[in-house]
């Protein structure tokens, strides 16, 4: 239950990261000193919402194995 719990939580999260990056890319706004593209670090953050759903699904999956066989979860 604690996996599945956590893979939804993320899945609301990468979906606000995933607007608001999206938000930022239609604005093209610029960081205040280098005047980089602020998209960048959105998408780093979407990126890394999405290795943990990945993640996540891997370790419902081994779980969820290991539930219906009776062995290891690890």
């Amino acid at each position: 239950f604690g996996t599945l719990a956590c893979l939804v939580t993320v899945l609301v999260f990468a979906w606000f990261a995933w607007d608001f990056a999206a938000y930022n890319l239609s604005l093209n706004r610029k960081s205040t000193y280098m005047r980089l593209p602020k998209y960048i670090w959105d998408f780093s953050m979407v990126a890394g919402f999405a290795l943990m759903i990945l993640y996540l699904v891997l370790q419902f999956f081994l779980e969820a194995r290991a539930l219906v066989t009776g062995q290891g979860g690890d």
